[in-house]
Parts: C-alpha cells; sequence; structure tokens
C-alpha cells in the first residue's frame, strides 16, 4: 500500500491520506508537475482475490475510469488521470473544497425545497452530460454530491460503468448503495440512464425529507423495502412532490425522463420556497396533540418533525455497519475525494473509500431473515437478502465490500450514537431481562439466563452470580441501602439476596393459589415492602421480616407485566396482558381507578423521580405518558418500529429512555414531550435464525451519567454520556 511523502506515478505526491476503507483509501495529494492539489484514490484488492480476477478488475477498472476522464462538465469532478501502482488502480481527480450533501443533511437536517430543487438541475445537467457519453454513474447519493459555494459537484464517476454493460462484476454482485439504488439494478437488470435518475430522486428525497426513501438497519431490510413496496409519500417536498413521484416510479419505462424532471425542477426551484427549520430534524409533538408523529415507514423518523435542541441526528441512512465490512481504521471523519475548507478532520465523507457514511446509519428497524418478499425471489435477490452478495460503495467496478453476518458478533454499531458511547460490553448466560444499578451506583445487576449477575461497574467485573442455572432470572431490583437484591425467576421463586455474603437469606412466600413464572420486582422506597407481579394475575406485597405476603392485590385479570413503586411509597402501578394500568394505594391496599387513554399492552412502568408522571412502553410501539393525579395521558411518543420493552427517567427527570425489540434506545425529552435522540444496538442471530441484538431492558446510573442496555444475546451494554 502506498505511504505518505510517495510519489505516484512519477508526479503525484501523496500529501494526506483523508479516507481509508475495506476496499480503498482516498489522499490529498500534490501533483509535482503542474504544481496543483488533487485527489489521489488508491483501490485495494481485497485478500484471496486469484490474478485472473485482480487482472480482469483492475482493466475494467482503468477502462471505466478513462471513460470517465472523457467528461468535461462542471457538475463532475474531473479525472485527471488514471495510472497503475503494483497491479492496483489509482485513480487522480479534482480536489474540490465543499461540503458533501450528506454532511449537510446530517448537520442541519431536511433542506429547503427551493434549495433542494436547484441542486437537483445542477445534478441532472451533469448526469446528462454523462449518460450523452454513454457512462452510467451506478451510485448517486448523497455522498457522492459535493457543494462547493453555488457549485454542485457530482464526485465517483470513476465506478460509473458504460450503459448497456451487463457484467457487473466477475462475481455477479450488483453494485450501488440499496437505500439510494433503483429497484432494477437490485434486481440485476442491464445498466441504463434511468438508474441514475432514480437515484437522483432518491436523494433530492433525503435532501428534503431528511431521509432517504427506504430505510432499515442493513442491506437485507433495505432490499426488502426497496424490492417490494413503493417509497413513502412525502411529507415536506411542496412543489418537489411532482418531480420525486415522478422520478420514484419503480418501472423504468414510466419514470421521468430527463427532460420531463428537468422542467419540473426549474418549476420548483422558481416557487416561492418551503423552508426548512433551523437545527436539526427530529420527531416532534403532532400540532393536534401531544403525540409524536409516527414514522410513515419502517425505521424513518416521523414525518412531523421539528426541530430541536440537541446533537444532530444523521438522518441520511442505509444499512448499518454491521452489514458492511469496512476497514477496521475509520475514516478521517467525513473526509472525501474532494476536499473542504476546514481541517481535514471536518472535511466531507468518503463514501468511495469505503466509509460507513451513508452505508451505515440507518433509522433502525427488527428485520428478520424471512422478512422478505412474500413472491418467489431470483437467486441474486436471494444472495442479497442472505447476505451473500456484496454490496460496493463507492469503489471501482468489480471491487466489492462484504456483507457480514457473523452471529456473534459483540460490537456496537455506530448508529445515531448522539451523545452516548459504549464502553464496556458484558457477558451473561442468557437474554437480559432486567438491568439495575445499585443506588449507589458502584455496581450492576441483571438478570441473565439462568442466574443474577453482579459487576463491578469501575472495573467491569463479575463480583458475583446469584442463583442456579434451573431458576432462569427474569426481573432483579436493589434494595434502597445497596445491601440486598431481590430476583424473580421464571419457576415462580422470588429470592433475596445478601450481597455482600453473596447467599440467599429468604424465598419469599407466595399467596395461596398463585404459581406462575415472576415478570417484575420491585423495592418500596424504605426498603420495606417488596412488590412481585407474575403470571394469572399474580400480584402481591410482602413485608420483610413478617415472613408472609402482606397482601394479594386482586385487580388484574392477566398476566402482570409490570410493577413500579411513586417515589414516595405510598402507590404502587401494575400493568400487565389485560391492558389495564393501576395505581394502587399501598397503605390502604386497594385500587384506584385505572389510567385511561390507551390500548396497547404495556410491558414496562417507570415513575418520574417527582412521582408526577408514569410512563409505560407498549405492544402498540409507543410510550405513553400519564399524568398521575389527573390519571390522563399527557403525551403518547412514537418512533420506535418495534414492541417497546423498557423505560426509565433520567435521575433529573427531565429524559425519558425507552428501548424495544427494533434494537434501538431513543431518548425522550420529558417536559417537551418529544425525541431528542437514539442509538442502535447490532444486530445478530442464533443458529436458529433468532433475532438476539433486542434491547430487552435499559436503566440509568444513579448520576445519570451512564446506561445499561440489557440484550436478547446474553449482553450487557455500559454507554457513556460524551
Amino acid at each position: 500500500m502506498a505511504e505518505t511523502g510517495e510519489v505516484v506515478g512519477e508526479r503525484y505526491r501523496l500529501v494526506e491520506m483523508i479516507g481509508a476503507g475495506g476496499m480503498g483509501r482516498v489522499w490529498r495529494g500534490l501533483d509535482e508537475l503542474l504544481d496543483r492539489e488533487v485527489a489521489v484514490k488508491e483501490v485495494l484488492f481485497p485478500p484471496g482475490m486469484d490474478a485472473a480476477e485482480r487482472e480482469l478488475i483492475g482493466r475494467r477498472a482503468m477502462r471505466e475510469a478513462r471513460a470517465a476522464a472523457r467528461l468535461s462538465h462542471p457538475g463532475i469532478v474531473a479525472v485527471y488521470d488514471v495510472i497503475t501502482r503494483d497491479g492496483s488502480p489509482v485513480i487522480v481527480m479534482e480536489f474540490v473544497r465543499g461540503p458533501s450533501l450528506h454532511r449537510r443533511i446530517a448537520e442541519e437536517g431536511r433542506l429547503a425545497s427551493a434549495e433542494v430543487a436547484r441542486i437537483g438541475v445542477e445534478m441532472l445537467s451533469a448526469l446528462e452530460e454523462a449518460h450523452t457519453a454513454g457512462i452510467v454513474h451506478r451510485d448517486l447519493k448523497p455522498a457522492n454530491v459535493m457543494l462547493a459555494g453555488s457549485r454542485v459537484v457530482i464526485t465517483d464517476f470513476g465506478i460509473a460503468s458504460l450503459a448497456g454493460d451487463a457484467t457487473l462484476t466477475v462475481s455477479g454482485e450488483v453494485i450501488g448503495t440499496p437505500a439510494f439504488m433503483a429497484p432494477e439494478q437490485a434486481h440485476g437488470l442491464p445498466i441504463t440512464p434511468a438508474w441514475d435518475l432514480w437515484s437522483l430522486g432518491a436523494t433530492l428525497y433525503a435532501a428534503v425529507e431528511g431521509i432517504p426513501p427506504y430505510t432499515g438497519p442493513n442491506v437485507m431490510a433495505v432490499l426488502s423495502a426497496l424490492l417490494t413496496r413503493d417509497p413513502e409519500p412525502t411529507a415536506h417536498a411542496g412543489p418537489l412532490a411532482p418531480v420525486l413521484e415522478g422520478l420514484l416510479c419503480r418501472d423504468p419505462e414510466q419514470r421521468l425522463t430527463a427532460e420531463q424532471a428537468r422542467r419540473l425542477l426549474l418549476a420548483a426551484s422558481a416557487e416561492r420556497p418551503h423552508p426548512a427549520p433551523s437545527g436539526a430534524e427530529r420527531p416532534s409533538l403532532a400540532a393536534s396533540g401531544d403525540t409524536l408523529g409516527r414514522p410513515s415507514s419502517p425505521g424513518a423518523p416521523p414525518r412531523d418533525a421539528a426541530p430541536v435542541d440537541g446533537p444532530p441526528r444523521n438522518p441520511v441512512d442505509g444499512p448499518p455497519q454491521d452489514a458492511v465490512a469496512v476497514a477496521d481504521a475509520a475514516p478521517v471523519a467525513d473526509a472525501a475525494p474532494v476536499a473542504d475548507a476546514a481541517p481535514v478532520a471536518d472535511a466531507a465523507p468518503v463514501a468511495d473509500a469505503g466509509s460507513p457514511s451513508e452505508a451505515d446509519q440507518v433509522p433502525p428497524l427488527s428485520p428478520r431473515p424471512d422478512a422478505v418478499a412474500r413472491r418467489r425471489m431470483s437467486r441474486r435477490e436471494v444472495l442479497f437478502l442472505t447476505g451473500v452478495a456484496a454490496v460496493v460503495i463507492g469503489v471501482p467496478a468489480g471491487v466489492t465490500l462484504a456483507i457480514g453476518t457473523d452471529p456473534d458478533r459483540r460490537r456496537p454499531s455506530n448508529v445515531n450514537l448522539g451523545s452516548w458511547a459504549p464502553f464496556a460490553t458484558l457477558n451473561g448466560d442468557g437474554p437480559v431481562g432486567s438491568v439495575a444499578f445499585s443506588p449507589d451506583g458502584t455496581t450492576l445487576a441483571a438478570g441473565s439466563g439462568g442466574t443474577a449477575r453482579l459487576w463491578d461497574v469501575s472495573l467491569h467485573d463479575t463480583i458475583a452470580t446469584l442463583g442456579t442455572s434451573d431458576e432462569t432470572v427474569r426481573t432483579v431490583a436493589f434494595s434502597p441501602d445497596d445491601r440486598m437484591l431481590v430476583t424473580g425467576s421464571q419457576d415462580g421463586r422470588v429470592r433475596l439476596w445478601d450481597i455482600s455474603g453473596q447467599k440467599a437469606v429468604a424465598t419469599l412466600p407466595r399467596p395461596a393459589g398463585s404459581y406462575g413464572a415472576i415478570a417484575s420486582v420491585a423495592f418500596s422506597p424504605d426498603g420495606r415492602t417488596i412488590a412481585v407481579g407474575g403470571e394469572r394475575a399474580w400480584l402481591g406485597l410482602w413485608r420483610l421480616g413478617e415472613g408472609r405476603a402482606v397482601s394479594a392485590l386482586h385487580g388484574h385479570t392477566g398476566d402482570i407485566h409490570a410493577v413500579a413503586f411513586s417515589p414516595d411509597g405510598t402507590t404502587l402501578a401494575s400493568t400487565g396482558s389485560d391492558k389495564k394500568v393501576l395505581l394502587w394505594d399501598v397503605a390502604r391496599r386497594k385500587a384506584a381507578r385505572g389510567l385511561t387513554g390507551h390500548s396497547a399492552i404495556f410491558s414496562s412502568l417507570a415513575f418520574s423521580p417527582d412521582g408526577a408522571t408514569l410512563a409505560a412502553g407498549g405492544s402498540d410501539h409507543t410510550v405513553t405518558m400519564w399524568d398521575v393525579a389527573g390519571r390522563e395521558p399527557v403525551a403518547t411518543l412514537t418512533g420506535h418500529t418495534q414492541p417497546v420493552n423498557a423505560v426509565a427517567f433520567s435521575p433529573d427527570g427531565l429524559t425519558l429512555a425507552s428501548s424495544g425489540l427494533d434494537r434501538t434506545v431513543r431518548f425522550w425529552d420529558v417536559p417537551r414531550r418529544r425525541y431528542v435522540e437514539e442509538f442502535s444496538e447490532d444486530s445478530w442471530y442464533s443458529e436458529d435464525g433468532s433475532e438476539q441484538g433486542e434491547v430487552m431492558s435499559v436503566a440509568f446510573s444513579p448520576d445519570g451519567r451512564m446506561l445499561a442496555t440489557g440484550l436478547k444475546g446474553g449482553i450487557v451494554r455500559l454507554w457513556r454520556a460524551r
């Protein structure tokens, strides 16, 4: 591989590497003959590729790059030279200063429709120049569009292909970025300019809506959506709506022509602009009430977005990093073969060097390998959707990035981490249905598989394993004085453990006639009472030291899913499969009237620190918040794409975290009752094909600086506030 300071082609000195990926590297270089800056793209062959494939790919890349070098248009990054180094192609390109469209969207959210229309006109002009020369880009997306002042420049024509060339790669994979590729491109049909027109529409859609027309957590999910359904209608496009609808027509024969698209774009650019919001896009409270807009497509942010404070979310998404194997060395932040006016650390994205850019930032979804098109798929589609095929993101034709499907991966994805960064991974014995920090914040407990695990939070070491493998601990809770831990198990046992002695000191008796699995346990704030909820409407209160159940609470007609004490200990909340949410007077052991305004089954409950609000995670993918005093819902928060398993308030009560089967943890501004940010967990599958990345539990540390997530796959992740 090339090194800094090396001169390639006897004239191009490599000054600084600005991006690196598994299949290539991009350098800021100096043409010593003409004394000008250039971008130098070095293609790296994957290990194990035989000589014949290397030669074929090299010839093909050279031919296509030379074809791109014939293009001369202000909207196309010029290709100056194509050389070889140690048998690998090296492409020398114009070095343009300015951010990518991808970066603009990531930092600002959706853009004003008039500006997007202007960008579209310029892009279309460049595409027409290429199509006239018989060249199809094949990987048009926001990361490959540079905004240099008023100039709009398309990059990476070096991976383009001559129209009509049916030989995609030596192994038959399709090149492109699934979130922006045309359906016929995913099908592997012959290359035509209509591919680029679809990608133009998808790129403009992302710019004006803040998200691509298709989203998902990995290649399988995005391709499944692309191959089986139409894009969601636009919500913010205004005068751009007709051109986007026409460009995103699934039938290439019915898709808008370049000339038709030009007329519509010019008309849209002349209309009164539809302004974009200031700040980053965020799902917001609907105008008609406190309900956050539900995403109109799986994994997509709600359409009625409005700005809120906080770090920007990366809205232009494709498959996450776990779906595409890239170099271990991450690209220099947002670098590109064309440069930014800022230092390299602030340069625009480098999709062409195999960087995560758009291919690894996707609003999360919980795909299953069998949740794909119901029709019979071609062999090529099967290869795509099972991860056997490779997807190329910005590399010369024939060079591919492999989709990873290792079921044992435990590395957190870099998707929408926002204000939180993972810093420790703790291994349990099975699904982690419950996590809890000790009140002093030094110990973390988790119900995982057959046992309860205790870890030292600072050292990340296992302190103790409590219980036996036949118990299947489902829920845990610390006593307020840090001395005791209560566990509830699948077999119905409720045990009280002395933490310092690491031994069970009591097995709590069950009320007469009660049986079945324990779903939830909770200590009262004074540490004197334990609440337990389980199957068959089993709900009880135990007074410690009395050795008997103080009271069996009757009011539910189905399994109990969650219990929670109010901060002052006077009220117990419970919910279960009967859809009831009941508030109990602890002193009187009687239920007040239930909470109203919902239709979901809830699996988790949490009181705010001031006791004024109760939150619940629902089977309908929502989080409901009630005013406890008024017993009326004050907000329904939407955004999750699968049932919500857990909710937790931050210690200051300003933030609510929710987690679910969609593998995300989402954060909500409690006073404003709206979305703030999210992060995602990796997805992997067990041998039986079951999803293992589902987030089953979540808890804040007492100081609010850490968050613990428990996964179905037996992993506990610790996250630190940045």
